[in-house]
């Protein structure tokens, strides 16, 4: 006889509030505010030092300001650590732009990027991956969106406000929660077993290697979208969460090869998800 688990509101506690921002330069009311002193020093540093256009190697490496962590040469596009490693310098062909993200953790992942027109309006943004989260079990990426071809204002010698949009790893967790409508775990036949109603579709997961591994005792009380994602920005939105299975008494999740995707449109400035689906191992 099946055994009905309901999603625990346990998610509201995975998903803490990081909304999706979006500044768009013609509504920014300080685009035509000059440098303040803050930047007047970063732009100091960049006409008496030239930057590196070569990616830092990485471990072994001290991290300072103006570390280039990204580059796209073919497209005069870099990236660089700034603000104490608090912020990153965009340097876009000849325009200069700073954002209040940090964008490196202990783990030293470094961050992606990618020119595409994702929006359809015929001019390419720039998709930058952030890997913003690392620890036992934890692995996650947010994504930066920026509007490099867009009228951009100019409010310092070299730098520029291009719109943008961010969307935080716990937003990307969020908006995919959303489509789950119900789950349910149920022993039978021998097995455990899990069903998952995703966006109107049911998907089977034969969870028997959760006993497995935690023994016959083990019951299912939730599923944690929130430890491990990844974003795929080549030539679309897609995002990857590997389903994680929570039982009582187990310190961490368990997780097999189940994975949910989504993938996200982009409109001026906002990220909506147009389909998703679940799968075993790699999409």
């Amino acid at each position: 006889m099946k055994k009905f688990l309901p999603l625990a509101l346990a998610f509201a506690l995975f998903f803490a509030a990081c909304k999706v921002s979006y500044i768009a330069t013609s509504n920014n009311p300080e685009n035509n505010e000059g440098e303040n002193a803050e930047i007047q020093e970063i732009r100091r540093y960049i006409e008496k030092n030239p930057l590196d256009t070569e990616v830092s190697a990485g471990y072994g490496e001290t991290f300072g300001d103006f570390s280039c962590i990204a580059a796209m040469p073919d497209k005069d596009i870099y990236l660089y650590t700034c603000k104490g490693g608090d912020g990153i310098l965009l340097k876009f062909q000849d325009k200069y732009e700073i954002f209040d993200y940090f964008a490196l953790t202990p783990r030293l992942i470094f961050p992606e990027m990618f020119l595409y027109d994702y929006d359809g309006d015929g001019r390419e943004e720039l998709a930058i991956k952030l890997y913003q989260a690392s620890g036992t079990g934890v692995s996650m990426w947010s994504l930066l969106m920026v509007g490099v071809n867009e009228e951009a204002k100019r409010y310092g010698d070299i730098f520029y406000r291009f719109s943008h949009a961010m969307l935080g790893y716990d937003e990307i967790c969020e908006m995919v929660s959303a489509h789950i409508e119900k789950i349910e775990a149920y022993a039978e036949n021998g097995g455990y077993f899990l069903d998952i109603y995703f966006d109107g579709i049911k998907y089977a997961i034969d969870l028997t290697d959760l006993k497995e591994a935690y023994g016959d005792d083990a019951e299912l009380s939730d599923i944690c979208l929130s430890n491990i994602n990844d974003v795929d920005i080549e030539n679309a939105i897609i995002v990857s969460l590997p389903i994680g299975y929570v039982c009582s008494g187990a310190a961490v999740p368990f997780y097999n090869e189940w994975v949910m995707y989504a993938e996200m449109n982009y409109r001026r400035g906002k990220f909506q998800i147009s389909r998703t689906w679940i799968t075993a191992g790699e999409n």
